[in-house]
């Protein structure tokens, strides 16, 4: 328990940013390697 709500929302909006990071970076990383797909499949 944290005591008091404000405690609690920094807590969620911190793990919520930091497990949107690690999201949009696996996110990034497999559009990367579906467009190198992509592209090894048109110019191959």
């Amino acid at each position: 328990r944290l005591g008091s709500r404000g405690a609690g929302w920094t807590s969620v909006r911190s793990v919520m940013r930091a497990t949107g990071y690690a999201v949009l970076v696996e996110l990034f990383a497999c559009l990367l390697v579906a467009g190198a797909w992509v592209g090894a499949l048109i110019w191959g």
